[in-house]
């Protein structure tokens, strides 16, 4: 059921950032929190970029994961019921805008788990060539052991 919610959703978030832009005098991308841009640029500081999303939710309601969700549905209990209100009071744009960050925020969420294994002391995330430097030597360290 989530999966259906979920690319109803994704189908219908062109439509609504098209009436939101007509209804907009500013772009989409201009209110955008700026951990949003932070995790597009490859010389990002992690702690930066935590800090930054930290600090733009510590005073919002965040959104729900579809795991959250569907443990609602299954015991009927509903946790957040400031955001059901919230939601149920919004403009066709207002919800648009709702979903576009919440895309946002489950995008950070997964952005911070995969990256951060390759976080190092001072915040800098290694780059993909780094990575597969490590990976290459890794593997030659295996073949070394097996022969």
């Amino acid at each position: 059921m989530s999966k259906i919610a979920s690319l109803l959703t994704l189908l219908l978030i062109p439509f609504f950032q098209e009436v939101s832009a007509q209804t907009n005098t500013n772009s989409q991308t201009s209110k955008l929190p700026s951990w949003v841009a932070m995790i597009d640029d490859p010389n990002t500081n992690y702690y930066e970029a935590i800090r930054a999303f930290d600090l733009y939710w510590s005073n919002k309601i965040k959104p729900k994961g579809d795991t959250q969700m569907m443990r609602e549905m299954e015991s009927g209990i509903k946790t957040n019921s400031n955001l059901e209100d919230s939601l149920g009071r919004m403009s066709v744009a207002e919800k648009a805008e709702y979903e576009l960050i919440r895309y946002h925020y489950k995008r950070f969420k997964d952005w911070r788990f995969e990256v951060k294994p390759f976080v190092q002391e001072d915040g800098r995330i290694l780059s993909m060539n780094e990575r597969i430097q490590i990976w290459n030597k890794q593997q030659e360290e295996i073949k070394q052991q097996n022969k």
